[in-house]
């Protein structure tokens, strides 16, 4: 037997891997980011953190706290038996907090679901994502807003859940960069397929994205994506192939989206093509058989 172990909401690796006594798998979608990472930066760049003056005793707890589950993530996931992540950038990750030599287990996307339904494209980018900072939903508006304006496409957002202050800074960004923008919210699998058809290209703009089903969701519907060259969107994003890889600059990113957005015979041949990479390396068969690989390797460690 063998005890397969995901990610706690609470304190990332959960405490249970301490415990166990049978030989445990741990598949670490991404370290305690929070506590190795630069805290999400508000507009204007002022640091969501606790305000040491204003509050201090709130700060100091909570100073207190995440050095606890600093302490107590890093232990949990040292007493795995077999660590795995979803991408190679979250297997050096992993090395470089834990010290620790993990497995990549590519995660997958279901091509039934994910499917082109032959509809027609509008002039839309789509940016798929929570309302938080470090989704990149403000770089796409600015990477829109340095096409030219009679030929500027909308900008999509779909978001599950997210912060208020976020989507009331998105908006009037918007506004002042003159980009017209639509929010999707809490919509169902099914309406997602339907915007990613309807969408010429979906923008990927995620800070530091240890994976992202995002691309891989897009390259499915056939949608070709221009994302950052950074962390796991190299690793699911052929560039040239499957979509466009640009530095995080808003004007080359700008550039890869029109080149997309006015070459329908190029953005529909990668749109192709990314689905049958999809098929042929992204499904969840594929990733089960890996899992399972993985699964009977831990196993045989109790005997």
């Amino acid at each position: 037997d063998v005890a397969f172990v995901h990610n706690c909401v609470y304190i990332q690796a959960p405490e249970v891997l301490k415990h166990l006594k049978t030989p445990s798998v741990y598949y670490c979608h991404e370290p305690l980011r929070r506590a190795y990472e630069p805290r999400d930066k508000a507009p204007f760049g002022k640091e969501l953190r606790p305000n040491f003056f204003r509050k201090p005793i709130r700060a100091f707890r909570e100073m207190k706290y995440e050095r606890l589950i600093r302490r107590l993530d890093y232990e949990n996931v040292r007493s795995a038996s077999l660590v795995l992540t979803n991408s190679y950038y979250t297997r050096e990750y992993v090395y470089h907090v834990y010290g620790i030599f993990g497995y990549v287990n590519y995660l997958g996307v279901d091509a039934e679901l994910f499917k082109p339904l032959e509809m027609e494209k509008e002039n839309l980018v789509l940016s798929v994502g929570a309302l938080l900072y470090r989704k990149g939903h403000d770089f796409v508006i600015e990477s829109v807003a340095s096409l030219p304006k009679k030929c500027r496409p909308s900008v999509g957002i779909v978001a599950d859940r997210g912060k208020l202050e976020v989507k009331e800074y998105l908006i009037q960004l918007a506004k002042d960069k003159g980009v017209k923008l639509v929010f999707y919210e809490k919509i169902t699998d099914l309406e997602l397929v339907v915007l990613y058809n309807r969408a010429k290209v979906t923008a990927c703009a995620q800070v530091m994205e240890p994976f992202g089903f995002v691309p891989l969701e897009s390259m499915a519907c056939e949608t070709p994506v221009v994302g950052v060259k950074e962390a796991g969107l190299r690793e699911s994003i052929i560039h040239g192939v499957t979509g466009i890889l640009t530095p995080r600059d808003p004007v080359e990113f700008g550039n890869a989206l029109q080149h997309l957005l006015f070459d329908e015979e190029r953005c529909r041949a990668m749109g192709h093509r990314g689905r049958m990479e999809v098929i042929a390396n992204w499904t969840w068969e594929r990733s089960v058989k890996c899992l399972e690989k993985y699964l009977r390797w831990a196993a045989d460690l109790s005997r």
